[in-house]
Parts: C-alpha cells; structure tokens; sequence
C-alpha cells in the first residue's frame, strides 16, 4: 500500500471526514468527473520553515488515484537522501529504480526513485516546447521533474516525465551544497488516469456521438482557442496596464530579490519584468500558490473576466497542472 500524507491510493475518500474537509476541492480540469482537491500548510523543523501542499486526485467513487506532497524548502544532511531511499524500500519491500538528475552548472543535485509499476515516461518535443514557452503541454497527464520548476527544466535541458504504467509510488529531491532544496511524494495508479480509461469511464449516449473529425467539432475546437487566444492576450494587457498604476513601494519585497544589484536599469521597469515573468509562470502553470503568494496579481485576476469569478476565488485555480 502507497500512502502520502496519510492517504492511502486506492482508499475510499471520506468527504465527511475532518482531514478531508481541511482541502479545497473542484472538478478535474484534466480529467472529467475526477475531482482535484489540495491544501497549502506552513511547518517547521530544527533547520528551519517550509510550506507543504498536499494533492488528491479521486475518482468518481471516490477512490484517490493520484496523492502528492510537495514541500519547500526541504533539508537534508549528507546521507539524508540515501536514508531516506532505503526506508522506503524496507517500508514498500522491494528495492527502488533509481534516477539522476543530469549534472548542470547552477543546479542543485537531484534524485529520484520510484516503486511500482508506475512508469516515467519523458515528454516529448512538442511537450517540452510547450513547457518551456509557458503553454500546457499537449497530451493530459500529471508531470515531474527533479528540481520542482517545469518551465525551467524544459528551458535547461533538464529532464520532465509523465506518469504513466499503474500503481506505484516516486521520491524525488533536490539539494544543493548547504542541503537545502525541494522533496516530492507520490502515489498514483496512473492507468486508471489515462486518458482511454477516463474515455471509459465518461457518460455517453451511443445515439448522441459524432465522429471526432466531424466539421461541427472541428468548428467548435477552433472557436474554443480563439477564445482562449483573445483571453490571454487580455490577460497579459489587463496585467500590464493594472501594473503600470502601482507605486514602487506596493511591490512585495519576497517577490524581487536583488532587483537593485542584479541590475542598473530603471527600478520600476526591472520590477515590471520580473513580475511580468512571474505572473505568466502563475497563469500558465500555477507555480507555488500563486493568487496569494503575488500579491499584486490581487489586483489584476478579478478584472480579467466575471465569468471566472469563482474560479478566480479558489486558492490555486488551476494548480492541478503543476503537481
């Protein structure tokens, strides 16, 4: 049995239950009739804070096919990743399949070992065009990476995987010299995630189906990425136009570090290309708690559109893509 967090995959999901209530939950943008669920919590140790999110992706009956933990930053002492590998291993009883990150100057040391019959399947060019330009990659899927940064992996070369096989579990770290970096858990039956079992398990009326290449659908296909085209683009003019009426002092300081240092332009348009980078990772791939670690995007997602007014009021949106 795989268990994250005090979830067990597999499990029955208790919607009444105290812990579950401890978790926002909505529909699966990924997946139809699965639901999404996450929490955001704030801990400490001896060496220091670190936040933690907590994923469950269930299915319609409730059983949790995919749990995840993400904490940063995450410690570790020399021989702390090995440890914590081995431990595993015994408390799973099989050994792991170990994965190393490529060595790159300016990275952190990364390893990953999973259990299981999941599978980790690298993406492919197009998918890792897609990341790197900040878009979602093309085929549905739940991803990871070893240093916890899709954008910035695709961009560096550095490998980006999609779950996939069947149940199983991964471990994944990265750490640099002073010990200090990211750790990722999960457990997820990714055949019962893919996109033909989903197909499956989706209503249908046999008398009601169109052929996918039919005109109508096609119509319908290339209306929706107009839409979504033209709702970007507002996106990015509403951003900068709300930006350029905020006074220097209003920018919180977590966000831009070392802006005066790294840089002798104008402080204001170093500010605006920094949060301009920051508001399109939160967009497009929902990086760390983005509505409420940024706070000037408070002031910019409302005005996009009503429609996703209630979208926009959930603590990640559409995190889901991102872990």
């Amino acid at each position: 049995m795989y268990v994250v967090g005090g979830v067990a995959l597999g499990a029955t999901v208790q919607s009444g239950s105290s812990t579950y209530r401890e978790y926002k939950c909505a529909p699966s943008d990924q997946f139809d009739g699965f639901t999404w669920c996450q929490k955001t919590r704030k801990g400490k140790e001896r060496r220091g804070k670190f936040n933690a999110i907590y994923s469950i992706l269930h299915s319609p009956d409730g059983a949790a096919v995919y749990v995840n933990r993400y904490q940063e930053p995450a410690f570790f002492g020399a021989s702390e990743p090995n440890d914590d590998i081995q431990r595993y291993s015994l408390k799973i009883g099989e050994s792991p399949r170990i994965t190393r990150m490529p060595h790159r100057p300016g990275f952190p040391n990364g390893i990953l070992a999973s259990w299981g019959k999941v599978e980790l399947e690298p993406l492919d060019n197009d998918d890792i065009k897609a990341l790197a330009e900040g878009r979602r990659p093309i085929k549905k899927g739940y991803l990871i990476d070893f240093i916890g940064n899709f954008a910035r992996s695709a961009k560096e070369g550095l490998p980006v995987y999609r779950l996939s096989g069947g149940a199983g579990f991964v471990w994944v770290a990265s750490y640099g010299l002073k010990g200090r970096g990211t750790l990722r858990l999960l457990a997820a039956d990714a055949s019962a995630i893919s996109p033909r079992f989903v197909a499956t398990q989706a209503p249908t009326n046999p008398t009601d189906q169109r052929p996918p290449s039919a005109p109508l659908d096609l119509q319908f296909l290339m209306r929706g990425l107009r839409t979504t085209d033209n709702f970007i683009k507002l996106a990015e003019e509403t951003f900068l136009a709300t930006f350029n009426g905020v006074e220097s002092e209003e920018f919180p300081n977590h966000i831009f570090t070392d802006a005066h240092q790294r840089s002798s332009k104008d402080v204001k348009e170093i500010y605006q290309e920094i949060a301009f980078q920051n508001f399109r990772q939160c967009f497009f791939l929902s990086d760390s708690g983005c509505n409420r670690t940024y706070g000037i995007l408070s002031g910019v997602m409302p005005t996009l559109s009503l429609a996703l007014s209630d979208v926009i009021a959930q603590p990640d949106p559409i995190r889901e893509f991102k872990i």
